[in-house]
């Protein structure tokens, strides 16, 4: 917007005061002149007369012999045009009305002819004028709501883009359409009353992508649409068509084929696997109750998505032989369940498996020979009780839990050995000898690679060496537990009893979980998070850590920590030195009762502190020159604060405290809210 406003001030500069001296007119005004004097010269090509609903004459426009661009909405044209604007290529007519009163307005030269939001019809006159334009490549006939048929296109022989976008109203597109040989872009979305594409579509030679409309009732694809070879997308996301006709493997060049939310597509023909060009395939929403095995014939397809398709139970082990594919997507398929086929390990060049909420049971164990593998998402896997080893490419891990739904255990159990065909097993386990429960644990033989970590329901053991994970910046965790064996063995009892069950590892392997165990025994949470230096998002929500004290000071450039539901913390230490830190909230941590002195966090620009009834103080909010949002709340016992008042803070909320004394809370967020309505602070923490 600014480099067009910059050149259309260097051409104003051309002649100031005579702008029919210029070479383009923008201002409406002027151009507006320029016509009501007849002072159009030969030097001007280009007008813009803006929404006026002006009436033209031949007499206003018959000096504009090098217009080549024309923008006017709701225009009249009146009279003979003969030999008139022969050199226009470009006009824009937007709202054109439906009268059509000009004689001899023979365009020969227009290229773009823009009559978008127009109330013509299929019966407009002006079409037997404007199919002379023969070097037309751009019909822009967008939200023509009084368009029911298109009209006789077969003498705009040069066309090459068609856009139909938001004629709610179209019932049928003209046979004469397959008259157009040049034409590479057809947009139909919007068209809700569309029935369907004629027959002759097939004969669109040079077709590359067509836009489909959505949501229309009784879409059909004619089986002639096989023939076009040169298509490269075709979109039919959100309708109501029922099949894909058989022919659709015709389509030797198609590199993209969107069938999101097609919610009446039930089953694909196996022609689909003849799309040996198909690079993207979207089968999401759908009503699949299965991929054909031919899916494996698309060498060249990276993505593949198939997310919340309830039919869909298992994977075809067809799936290993796309050699290609970088990005498989299948969350949400609840019916998916039991093991995904091992054939997935062959491929190679997938960095992106996410199959969060379905119910599988089981990873192959020659997952770890994705090697270009980055990120697994297995959020809410409720099956989902082991894991094999996982490759060291991973830098992206996700294995949290509804806790709301699913309260099992969970566990990670990669081989110590790297040899993909081992067998599975857990690595440890330990029997609780009041209750005979098992506790599963996560061991530290994550990838290096890590840099986001998402897990949930695991008790982690903290004597456990994880400063391997030297890249990990982001870590949440949820409903996690520490322990250190302690928790669950009478001290009198050697560490190794009969409890602790290291079942089916070699011997060098059971060695090295002693030493580990006698190296990092006794050790606690901040003793865990202290092995990842580099960390810069912490999140811990509903965990059960029972050290008292969570100490963050070695963690220099942490930048954002949220604590929820953190019942046993006692004291958080540290804070002071965490110099990098924008972000800081507290909630819900019943047990909260001190924390550090916050006058250093110079970068601090969000604090929340609220629902901790034992907390007495927040020291050094003064100090906090960068700070932006403040929201205290729901501490019973806190006793005073700090004044804020030098601080430029955009929301600053007290409110809960029963023992502190008035503050002044205000929140310029919701300033220009009804006064009424209660302030949604939680959505700026």
């Amino acid at each position: 917007m600014k480099v067009r406003d910059l050149g259309r001030a260097i051409i104003r500069e051309e002649n100031f005061k005579e702008p029919h001296k210029r070479s383009r007119v923008w201002n409406h005004q002027e151009a507006l002149s320029i016509l009501e004097h007849k002072k159009g010269s030969k030097k001007i090509e280009a007008l813009s007369l803006g929404s006026r609903g002006v009436i033209i004459m031949p007499s206003e426009v018959a000096n504009l012999r090098h217009l080549r661009f024309l923008d006017g909405n709701e225009m009249f044209l009146v009279g003979d045009f003969n030999n008139l604007l022969s050199n226009l290529r470009w006009l824009s007519w937007r709202w054109c009305p439906f009268e059509f009163v000009a004689t001899n307005f023979h365009l020969v030269n227009l290229i773009v002819l823009d009559l978008s939001h127009s109330y013509v019809s299929e019966k407009w006159i002006g079409w037997n004028q404007i199919r002379v334009a023969s070097k037309l490549k751009v019909l822009d006939l967008s939200n023509c709501n009084d368009l029911m048929r298109t009209p006789d296109l077969s003498m705009l022989v040069s066309l090459e883009r068609l856009i139909l976008e938001g004629c709610r109203n179209l019932i049928e597109i003209d046979p004469s359409i397959g008259k157009l040989k040049l034409l590479t872009a057809l947009n139909l979305n919007g068209c809700h009353a569309l029935e369907g594409l004629p027959y002759e579509i097939g004969c669109l030679d040079a077709l590359t992508e067509i836009l489909m409309p959505r949501s229309s009732y009784a879409f059909k694809l004619p089986e002639t649409i096989g023939n076009l070879k040169s298509l490269l997308t075709l979109d039919v996301s959100h309708s109501w068509i029922r099949l894909l006709p058989n022919s659709i493997g015709g389509l030797v060049k198609l590199r993209r084929l969107n069938l999101f939310k097609c919610l009446k597509i039930k089953k694909l023909p196996d022609s689909v696997g003849e799309l040996r060009s198909l690079v993207e395939l979207d089968l999401s929403s759908t009503s699949l109750g299965h991929l054909p095995d031919s899916i494996g014939n698309l060498k060249q397809l990276t993505v593949l998505r198939m997310s919340h398709i309830i039919g869909i139970t298992k994977l075809p082990r067809a799936i290993g032989l796309m050699e290609k594919l970088e990005e498989l997507e299948a969350s949400g398929c609840h019916g998916l369940t039991g093991e995904i086929p091992e054939e997935i390990g062959r491929l190679s060049c997938l960095r992106i498996l996410d199959l969060s909420f379905t119910r599988i049971s089981k990873l192959p164990i020659n997952v770890c020979c994705l090697s270009n593998l980055q990120t697994l998402n297995l959020e809410s896997c409720s099956k989902l009780n082991q894991l094999p080893k996982l490759p060291q490419s991973l830098s992206c891990l996700r294995w949290a839990f509804d806790t709301l739904k699913f309260c099992k255990n969970r566990t990670y159990m990669p081989e110590r050995d790297s040899a993909c065909h081992s067998s599975i097993v857990p690595l440890y386990e330990v029997e609780e000898r009041a209750s005979g429960k098992t506790k599963r644990f996560l061991p530290w033989f994550l990838s290096s690679s890590l840099r986001e970590f998402e897990v949930g329901n695991l008790s982690i053991i903290s004597w456990m060496n994880y400063s391997h994970l030297s890249n990990l910046s982001t870590l949440r965790l949820q409903s996690c537990s520490i322990s250190d064996y302690f928790d669950v063995l009478p001290v009198e009892r050697p560490i190794l009893s009969e409890q602790v069950k290291i079942m089916q590892l070699e011997k060098e392997q059971r060695e090295s979980v002693v030493s580990e165990m006698e190296r990092w025994s006794g050790l606690n949470i901040g003793s865990f998070l202290l092995q990842i230096k580099r960390l810069r998002h912490l999140e811990m929500r509903t965990c059960k850590f029972f050290s008292r004290e969570l100490r963050l000071s070695h963690m220099k450039i942490l930048e954002e920590v949220n604590l929820f539901g953190c019942s046993l913390f006692v004291e958080i230490c540290g804070l002071e030195e965490l110099g990098s830190l924008c972000f800081l909230s507290i909630v819900d941590c019943s047990s909260m009762e001190r924390m550090s002195n916050l006058s250093k966090l110079r970068k601090l620009r969000k604090l929340r502190v609220g629902e901790c009834p034992k907390l007495k103080s927040v020291e050094g909010l003064n100090h906090l020159e960068s700070l932006q949002k403040l929201w205290i709340h729901d501490c019973c016992l806190l006793e005073s604060l700090a004044d804020t008042s030098n601080l430029c803070l955009e929301c600053s909320t007290i409110e809960h405290c029963e023992r502190l004394p008035n503050h002044n809370s205000y929140c310029r967020c919701h300033d220009n809210r009804d006064s009424d309505t209660e302030p949604d602070h939680a959505k700026y923490f």
